[in-house]
């Protein structure tokens, strides 16, 4: 089952990359794979080895670049299994990519379940907490033991 896990990088200044590492080793430890891990790079420079890993060489960097992964990040979430969203840290990215989630049935692609997962705390847009789609669980977070456990159970739905 190919999950497609989503969080905020550049704005976070990579401080969650940690974070996103734990969250994807236990998508892993599920027997899941993931479309891509560059959520859990400490670098930029990583984070390219990582969405190269997932998608094949990529044009040098510059706008041809950026296009490039846009795409290939909104045709993996259209071809993932489910999705895992942490949305503690806002990002434009990753909103766009949860958009795409949502948004698959317009593009005449099945729904798939999908995770917001936040911590205690995380100030979340009303457009977030008014999600009301079926098919979105929104799982708030006080540990990443309480989090790892949310994604576990998660997966164990599907």
């Amino acid at each position: 089952m190919a999950i497609f896990y989503g969080g905020a990088i550049q704005g976070a200044k990579r401080e969650r990359a940690a974070i996103h590492k734990q969250f994807i080793d236990t998508i892993k430890e599920c027997g899941c794979e993931l479309v891509t891990e560059h959520t859990a790079a400490t670098t930029l420079e990583e984070s390219w080895a990582y969405l190269e890993k997932a998608f094949g060489t990529m044009p040098p960097p510059g706008k041809e670049r950026s296009a490039f992964i846009r795409k290939k990040l909104m045709a993996a979430v259209e071809e993932a299994d489910a999705a895992i969203f942490d949305l503690t840290v806002p990002s434009i990215g990753t909103g766009m990519e949860l958009t795409h989630a949502l948004l698959r049935s317009r593009l005449g692609k099945l729904e798939i379940p999908i995770l917001f997962l936040f911590e205690k705390g995380a100030e979340l847009s009303n457009m977030i907490r008014g999600s009301d789609y079926a098919t979105v669980q929104l799982a708030e977070f006080s540990s990443l033991d309480k989090a790892k456990q949310i994604i576990k159970d998660f997966l164990k739905q599907l």
